[in-house]
């Protein structure tokens, strides 16, 4: 999908991230919209999660252009996307789009994000509105903000229908991992997502790194995604959910709310959780005894600094 030079100077290399696990259809048209896109120097890497449903094959033969990266075993969503950003960067790609697998973007969505980090330096991470697939009039990403009594990652717009169409950035506290441009050098500066995340809270943590390092985060609200808010891991609600975002929350708070609070701040997050729990044994009694586990082994796994995926 790189066009050739022209003998004029070339527009900065696009490197395009996306990670694949056991769901070759999704993937297949998130690969197809970034195709389309009309941006003219796209470098689409695929990184495939550890697989066992053969989607390497099946989309190596689809998209037989694509840089397909197969890792052995499932690295998580932070993992899984630093192997295509190290690839883009050593590829010399100055800007990098990280798209969800489960995600669509349209034709023009790159070029805009190109140009508003080309024309001012101090933007380090931009992204677009994003909204539901299946219900392109409501938002299921209008920027995020995190509530700092809590370290917890607000979806702003979240559900609103009919928002405002206007083309004024808007200055945020993080731009989710869904659909996220980022600058090479940024990236070059701070690192790339922490692996001890393996998923969720590592788009927030990179973001709250790159304002602690003087670039801004911004929510270009012109341009869409479009996102079918996967649920592989089960929903929202599921054990497995639940212990990674109880767990990464905690260790989001240690690693970036650093104030003479972060204790009384652990033990409201953890109050939440334990209360999350309660609540669910309420309703449903001895049902709820793996949201109970799935908390009790995050709290665990929290003060034994037992990082990344589950063991």
């Amino acid at each position: 999908m790189i066009q050739p030079s022209n003998g004029e100077k070339d527009p900065p290399l696009l490197g395009v991230v996306v990670v694949n696990w056991n769901r070759p259809d999704d993937t297949a048209e998130c690969l197809a919209s970034i195709q389309d896109l009309d941006y003219p120097r796209v470098l689409p890497i695929l990184v495939d999660n550890g697989s066992s449903d053969g989607s390497p094959e099946r989309l190596g033969r689809q998209f037989p252009h694509i840089v397909l990266l197969a890792n052995r075993e499932n690295l998580g969503f932070a993992q899984g996307n630093n192997a295509g950003i190290q690839y883009a960067m050593e590829a010399g790609c100055q800007y990098i789009l990280l798209l969800n697998n489960d995600a669509l973007i349209p034709r023009s969505a790159a070029n805009e994000l190109i140009r508003v980090l080309e024309a001012d330096p101090s933007i380090g991470i931009a992204g677009p509105r994003i909204y539901l697939a299946d219900d392109r009039d409501t938002v299921w990403f209008g920027g995020g903000k995190v509530d700092t009594s809590l370290g917890l990652p607000i979806h702003l717009e979240w559900m609103s229908r009919g928002v405002a169409q206007d083309r004024s950035l808007r200055e945020v506290d993080y731009i989710c991992g869904c659909a996220l441009m980022t600058r090479s050098e940024l990236l070059h500066d701070i690192g790339l997502f922490d692996p001890d995340y393996f998923l969720l809270f590592e788009d927030t943590d990179l973001c709250a790194r790159a304002r602690a390092a003087g670039y801004r985060v911004v929510l270009t609200p012109w341009v869409s995604a479009y996102h079918k808010v996967s649920s592989t891991f089960g929903g929202d609600t599921s054990p497995s959910y639940r212990y990674y975002f109880f767990r990464n929350n905690l260790i989001y708070v240690a690693k970036n709310i650093r104030s003479q609070d972060q204790r009384k701040i652990l033990i409201r997050v953890a109050q939440r959780e334990w209360g999350y729990v309660r609540d669910a044994w309420q309703k449903q009694g001895p049902r709820a005894l793996p949201l109970a586990w799935a908390a009790f082994r995050a709290s665990l796994d929290y003060l034994l600094a037992r990082r990344g995926k589950r063991l």
